[in-house]
């Protein structure tokens, strides 16, 4: 057995009135600001097909049992949107919510069905009464916290379209330079070595080149190593030249 919550109830109704034939709003208040009577409906659907019937549907979501029997005690507290509605469902998480006789006859009731919403109750239709403005204006905040208009949605994506294209380009640039940055050290390195490791004719594999660079390298530390030790052997002789000068001097040895 299903048992949904009300963000799941409320996504299955937004499917199943779903445009271009609806217009679905979720969770609608009967006024803006606030007032002595504040109610919401959890769900409203406008029919959009004159062919069909235009008419507004209403929904009152219940994903527990308690909480259905505690809108059994004060259903009155319904009326304010109810009678904007030409038809008024119960929506419930699970079969087991409403029970046998406990639906009001101007009511009906969905519950869970596969992935979707089944009718179990057809809700009879009735005379509506007349939006007034308070109601409309409840409805149109509704509209503009839940959808994005579309010549504004259109300026998003242009200006996301605009930035994309920006980004590319930096992109293409910045990787532009550091492959001229590497092209011109390589050309360096061939002018230099004579070899030219982007040549690919060339029967060297840039690994052995890679190698024979590495060990050019040791070599020529090891060549700077030894040069320093022998700088180093000449600075001590030449000391223990001068200690022995000094100490033939204090003797009375003269040197030649």
């Amino acid at each position: 057995m299903q048992q949904l919550t009300t963000h799941e109830i409320v996504r299955r109704l937004a499917t199943k009135y779903s445009p271009p034939a609806w217009a679905f709003l979720p969770q609608v208040r009967n006024r803006t600001g606030f007032g002595p009577v504040d109610r919401t409906a959890d769900g409203l659907a406008m029919s959009l097909c004159s062919s069909r019937g235009l008419g507004l549907v209403g929904f009152e979501v219940k994903s527990h049992r308690g909480d259905w029997l505690r809108e059994l005690k004060n259903p009155s507290k319904a009326e304010t949107i109810f009678n904007y509605c030409n038809q008024w469902y119960v929506v419930a998480g699970s079969t087991v919510i409403v029970q046998e006789g406990e639906l009001p006859k101007t009511w009906g009731l969905m519950v869970p069905h596969g992935s979707g919403l089944s009718i179990v109750s057809e809700a009879p239709e009735r005379d509506s009464r007349q939006l007034d403005n308070s109601f409309l204006a409840a409805i149109l905040r509704k509209v503009t916290d839940t959808y994005v208009p579309r010549i504004q949605l259109k300026g998003m994506i242009l200006e996301g379209r605009d930035q994309k294209v920006a980004d590319a380009e930096r992109d293409r640039d910045h990787w532009k330079t550091t492959h001229d940055r590497i092209l011109k050290k390589g050309m360096d390195f061939a002018k230099a070595s004579g070899v030219n490791p982007f040549d690919q004719f060339s029967y060297r594999d840039p690994r052995d080149l890679g190698k024979a660079f590495r060990m050019a390298l040791n070599g020529q530390q090891e060549i700077s190593g030894m040069e320093e030790r022998l700088r180093s052997l000449r600075r001590t002789a030449e000391q223990c030249r001068d200690r022995i000068d000094q100490e033939l001097k204090k003797g009375g040895v003269g040197t030649k």
